[in-house]
């Protein structure tokens, strides 16, 4: 029962912080260093990553190029 509230209050604060942030970009870029930091403590590393791990506007820099790779003909909406 106490995982189910943890799971739930988690749940509320993730959805409050995205609903309060100005850009919806913002939000996405708050969880995806928050499940990093997160993967961090579950699996500390014996010694100091040898590269940083890339940012949030990283990762959707690569995606955007990756997406326009596969699909040439297609707008940024995906229509």
């Amino acid at each position: 029962m106490k995982n189910v509230t943890l799971f739930i209050l988690i749940l509320a604060t993730i959805s409050m912080a995205a609903c309060a942030s100005e850009r919806k970009d913002k939000a996405w870029a708050q969880i995806y260093e928050g499940l990093k930091a997160r993967e961090r403590m579950v699996h500390p590393a014996s010694e100091p990553p040898r590269q940083e791990s890339q940012t949030y506007e990283q990762y959707k820099r690569e995606r955007h190029e990756e997406l326009k790779k596969e699909a040439p003909g297609q707008d940024e909406t995906g229509r």
